[in-house]
């Protein structure tokens, strides 16, 4: 037996199930779409679009410290709505987290469904929370002020910097916040420059903050007032004689290479004081220095250097000069604060004497330079510095 069931359908109109909904047909007209929020300082911007010409307005309803509040956006102003987006502005928020309902409706009445978005909005408690880029290492140059910074927030954006120059004129210069490095031309470093950080809490913010306004100042590194280790014998560094067991660096001197590659104390000569190039052991020195840093207060100083031995140098000098280097041989006679002139022969015993006076606190470095050829050499037995 062969069973058959036959189901019959009455297909009826399609609008016909419109008279069973009471009011007719409900339409929705199109909700908010691809809604996003740029962040603020105590305020926000909502961006929407709407493509849906039957839309007239949008409703935004938030709530600010338990209070409900709303606003009618009219998508008939070019204010607020254009090429399908809308754009607003809600000012005078608290700082906080806000969820935004959005609704959308036609002339009618007819509304649509409602589109969430959170968003948040940025004050005065999270930029009293911001602090500024710190400054690793300030050098004074001839060209400027080098300030190097240590590695930026990940919010940061740049640094403001305000300074004086040479001129007594206020400048002003914006370091982006991928630089470590700013160079401050012309920088008047007597007088403080100011500082501050900008931040933007997220890329998408349309508002920048401030950090509070800070100071920097280029503060001289302060030195020894007196020499040490200033006469024979000198004292070696830990390294010992360890050029051809004779020769040995001295303890509290610098040296730069072409005077210190092979030795600035000799132990043949009561380990004193020398800069020497002899043929087969050392070549020829161009430029060499051998100097201590000394801060000094005001007043009239004269530098002393006690000769042991001269031998026909090329060019030597004992000099007295500002700041943390000596000059050049060739910059001795222009730029030195006082020297004198190392010549071959002077007798055992000489000593020279470079005069100088200080009008404020200030870094000097002392010491002796010279260009010598090989087989020449000057040999110092004593310094000294007298406050006169």
């Amino acid at each position: 037996m062969v069973a058959s069931c036959f189901v019959f359908v009455h297909c009826a109109d399609s609008d016909e199930y419109k008279k069973y909904i009471e009011g007719g047909e409900i339409v929705y007209p199109q909700k908010a779409g691809f809604v996003k929020t740029y962040p603020g300082k105590n305020r926000i911007k909502l961006k929407w679009v709407i493509t849906d010409p039957r839309v007239a307005y949008c409703d935004v309803y938030y709530e600010q410290s338990g209070i409900k509040d709303s606003l009618i956006v009219d998508l008939s102003s070019p204010d607020y709505y254009k090429e399908d987006t809308v754009l607003i502005l809600i000012s005078n928020l608290e700082e906080t987290t806000y969820t935004f309902r959005i609704v959308s409706r036609d002339d009618m009445g007819n509304k649509s469904i409602t589109v969430e978005e959170e968003g948040s909005v940025y004050g005065e408690i999270y930029e009293r929370g911001l602090v500024n880029r710190v400054i690793k290492e300030l050098t004074p140059l001839p060209e400027g002020l080098k300030v190097i910074w240590y590695s930026p927030d990940t919010t940061e954006i740049a640094v403001k910097v305000n300074y004086i120059d040479l001129n007594g004129q206020q400048e002003e210069l914006i370091m982006n916040h991928s630089d470590t490095i700013l160079m401050l031309p012309d920088c008047d470093v007597k007088v403080p420059f100011t500082y501050q950080t900008i931040y933007k809490p997220l890329p998408e913010a349309f508002d920048i903050f401030y950090t509070t306004v800070a100071e920097g100042k280029y503060a001289p590194p302060v030195y020894p007032s007196e020499l040490i280790n200033a006469q024979a014998p000198f004292q070696l560094t830990d390294e010992g004689l360890w050029f051809f067991g004779r020769w040995g660096t001295a303890k509290g001197w610098i040296a730069n290479d072409a005077a210190g590659n092979n030795g600035i104390v000799d132990s043949s000569y009561d380990y004193s004081l020398v800069m020497w190039a002899w043929p087969d052991l050392s070549p020829a020195i161009k430029n060499g220095k051998i100097y201590q840093r000394l801060s000094l207060e005001a007043g009239n100083y004269s530098f002393e250097a006690t000769i042991r031995n001269s031998n026909a140098p090329k060019k030597a000098y004992v000099v007295v000069a500002k700041e943390t280097d000596l000059p050049d041989i060739d910059q001795i006679e222009n730029q030195s604060l006082s020297y004198q002139e190392v010549v071959g022969g002077m007798a055992q015993g000489t000593v020279l004497k470079c005069k100088f006076y200080l009008q404020d606190f200030t870094t000097v470095s002392v010491g002796i330079a010279g260009d010598l050829n090989q087989g020449q050499e000057t040999v110092y037995s004593k310094f000294e510095l007298k406050k006169e």
